[in-house]
């Protein structure tokens, strides 16, 4: 048996919100990707949804804009991070891209005043885990939007069953597989356009998950079957 990670589900800190340091609005959408600039990673993904997000409300003439902050070492895969910022200035998203570099959890940062993992979850409205289907881990991403009662968004990568989806998450989930590890296609930036322009709807969803993932994930020791404690 394999305990699954588990996060904190408390709500206790005072967070930091990041949004007027890039002059960003209260109606504009942030996603946060915390991930390793790699490509196993899939970033383009991110790249190429931030497109098509922005191309719909700008045809229908709505005043919102998408930004996708990415938090990770631009430095630990050189040659992808130059790719990376290639297709961004092929499909003129560059400047709704904002590359913060690698962000610590509050619990570890040695410096109060620095910006947090955490802080970046409290300015978002989506986290983002477009990750391949071969990526050989739990997801920790997911796992920390729901503890932070934010909507995510994942492909159907092939952990994620077991993991997250078998317990009844909801989340836009981009269908892939191992032979089709695809871009995002209509139908899914479709129902996320609809998502993101019903703050009601993502407030109720982000409400569930976390209500299922205070009894699954929670890190309260208590809560792990077989262990017994004084």
């Amino acid at each position: 048996m394999v305990k699954k990670n588990t996060y904190d589900f408390t709500e206790h800190g005072r967070f930091n919100s990041i949004r007027e340091k890039f002059f960003i609005r209260d109606s504009d959408i942030v996603i946060a990707r915390t991930t390793r600039i790699i490509p196993q990673k899939r970033l383009d993904r991110d790249i190429y949804l931030l497109n098509r997000l922005n191309q719909l409300f700008s045809q229908n003439d709505i005043d919102r804009k998408v930004f996708l902050f990415v938090a990770g070492d631009p430095d630990e895969n050189h040659l992808y991070s130059q790719e990376l910022n290639t297709l961004a200035k092929k499909l003129n998203v560059e400047s709704f891209i904002k590359f913060v570099g690698p962000l610590s959890h509050k619990s570890i940062l040695s410096v109060g005043d620095a910006t947090a993992i955490e802080d970046l979850y409290y300015s978002c409205d989506l986290v983002s885990f477009l990750t391949s289907w071969d990526y050989d881990s739990y997801g920790n991403p997911v796992g920390e939007a729901i503890s932070n009662r934010r909507c995510y968004i994942t492909t159907s990568y092939e952990y994620y069953w077991e993991v997250y989806g078998q317990y009844g998450f909801e989340a836009p989930v981009l269908k892939i597989s191992e032979e089709n590890d695809c871009l995002p296609d209509e139908a899914f930036i479709k129902g996320l356009y609809l998502l993101i322009n019903n703050r009601q709807m993502m407030n109720d969803i982000a409400r569930r998950n976390f209500l299922i993932g205070r009894r699954l994930l929670s890190d309260n020791l208590a809560n792990i079957p077989g262990l017994d404690l004084p």
